[in-house]
């Protein structure tokens, strides 16, 4: 207050000196002079405040949301990609999939202002302040050029608002995917790219799984495709001695019948082998298999084995008649 009152008296006799107002006419001047700076001075710290305020409010917001989020610098890349497009370039896209080297020097030019807790635990790291600053390219691995690439792509369109399929590597080098949404603010004066907003969403797991199912259904249609054709070796005899019993019944003596009867059967037995094991195989998938442990002859069930596989010469068998398998 009494600075307040000493301003308003000293331009109140300079207004006098100088305009030659009434010393009335000089104090009420000098007072509106003085309440107009106040308030400006007042209006400015209150803004000041305001912002100050609204940028703690959000940095507390991005620490302790549980979304990877980073907040980066993009004014270097818009910079330089300005400086191309003044130089004559007109397809950027195909001048750095041709330049891998520009794609890591434009990325230099990106700089990482803040990191919250999420994108940490993401990256696997809590050395905060190794993500700061101007990034790393020693930390790029080839497959996360493309998602670079599609970044400058954006910001040399002017999208302010875009989203990239991601894949990279965590700080303890473990496999991320995930999708990555940025985000700068546009104003009267154009986007803002000192203040984009990176979130990432991590897919890694859901991709996975997607791979895993992808090759069971693989292994399913070589499932498939292999008991085919093991059903199809033992049908085939079945069908072919079936039509020779049934066409040449009167030219085939009874031995020559035993024969071929007791090969249609040794093959129908193979037949119903291979639909027990894959009635087993479905049991053993739902969890309801059982056990049933039993002493097999395993001359016997090699001799099966051979007789099935039609060779043209039987090889010589040393096998002990007696031995057993369980």
């Amino acid at each position: 207050l009494t600075a307040s009152s000493g301003a308003i008296l000293f331009l109140a006799v300079l207004r006098q000196r100088g305009l030659g107002e009434t010393p009335a006419e000089a104090a009420i001047a000098a007072a509106v002079e003085i309440a107009l700076v106040l308030l400006g001075a007042q209006l400015m710290y209150w803004a000041k405040n305001e912002i100050v305020g609204r940028e703690k409010r959000f940095e507390n917001l991005v620490d302790h949301v549980p979304v990877a989020i980073w907040q980066e610098d993009f004014s270097g890349v818009a910079a330089w990609l300005r400086a191309l497009r003044f130089g004559g370039l007109t397809d950027l896209r195909a001048y750095l999939e041709d330049r891998p080297d520009r794609v890591r020097y434009g990325a230099s030019l990106i700089r990482v202002d803040n990191v919250n807790d999420a994108a940490m635990n993401l990256l696997q790291t809590d050395d905060k302040a190794s993500l700061l600053g101007p990034l790393n390219v020693d930390h790029i691995v080839e497959e996360t050029l493309d998602a670079l690439v599609e970044e400058m792509v954006a910001v040399w369109e002017g999208r302010a608002q875009f989203t990239i399929d991601v894949t990279g590597q965590t700080a303890r080098g473990a496999p991320m995917e995930g999708y990555m949404l940025l985000a700068a603010p546009e104003t009267s004066a154009g986007i803002d790219w000192s203040k984009v907003v990176v979130a990432m969403v991590d897919v890694s797991e859901q991709r996975a799984a997607r791979r895993r199912l992808q090759q069971i259904i693989d292994s399913k249609d070589e499932f498939v495709a292999s008991v085919s054709h093991e059903l199809r070796t033992p049908l085939t005899t079945v069908i072919g001695l079936a039509q020779e019993l049934r066409t040449n019944e009167d030219v085939i003596d009874a031995a020559e019948r035993e024969e071929l009867l007791g090969l249609i059967a040794d093959q129908a037995m193979d037949v119903g082998n291979i639909v027990d094991d894959l009635l087993v195989a479905a049991r053993a998938d739902i969890g309801t298999i059982a056990i049933d442990v039993q002493p097999t002859n395993v001359e016997r069930e090699i001799r099966q084995l051979l007789d099935g596989m039609q060779l043209v010469a039987m090889p010589v068998l040393r096998v002990n008649p007696e031995a057993t398998a369980h």
